[in-house]
């Protein structure tokens, strides 16, 4: 008689001060991804959990930064992540550094402003999918929770006109 594998027990991977890199929250078309599919990569430095997350089945990938912030002595690892409003909305709150108190849900027709901004602090919490098609198997992953704090924008010279009620003439 065959044994029947059954799903194992995958936890969610939570990263606290996660530094995410390639955002495409818009689901914009390029030469990595098709129209529509949202997703970002976040990067992995402790190779250890990344060894762990591979023997596991998540997706990862070595990672070679070109930024000087995100190079380490230690190898590192990405995890492509997708962001999905269809089966089970993510939770994504959006916060200023100048006022983290002021909380802004974000939904699917507002989540690509995050393409934009420059993050200050992520911190997410990643679902994993257990998929299985023809003789392969793996782990995806998918978008659960996303807290980010985002750079404050730089004033203007105008700005100052506008901080209070505009003078009617």
């Amino acid at each position: 008689m065959a044994q029947v594998k059954t799903k194992r027990n995958i936890p969610n991977i939570k990263i606290e001060d996660a530094k995410i890199i390639f955002k495409n929250f818009q689901g914009k078309q390029d030469k990595y991804n098709r129209e529509g599919s949202r997703d970002f990569s976040v990067i992995i430095f402790d190779p250890e959990m990344a060894e762990d997350l591979k023997a596991d089945g998540w997706n990862i990938k070595p990672y070679e930064p070109k930024r000087d912030e995100f190079r380490t002595e230690e190898p590192q690892h990405i995890l492509r992540v997708s962001v999905r409003f269809d089966v089970a909305p993510p939770k994504i709150v959006l916060m200023s550094e100048g006022d983290i108190h002021n909380r802004i849900r974000l939904n699917e027709s507002s989540v690509d402003q995050l393409d934009e901004l420059r993050f200050v602090r992520a911190d997410v919490a990643i679902s994993p999918y257990q998929w299985k098609a023809g003789g392969d198997s793996g782990v995806k992953a998918y978008l659960k929770t996303l807290y980010v704090i985002v750079e404050e924008p730089e004033t203007d010279e105008f700005e100052h006109l506008y901080d209070e009620e505009f003078p009617e003439n």
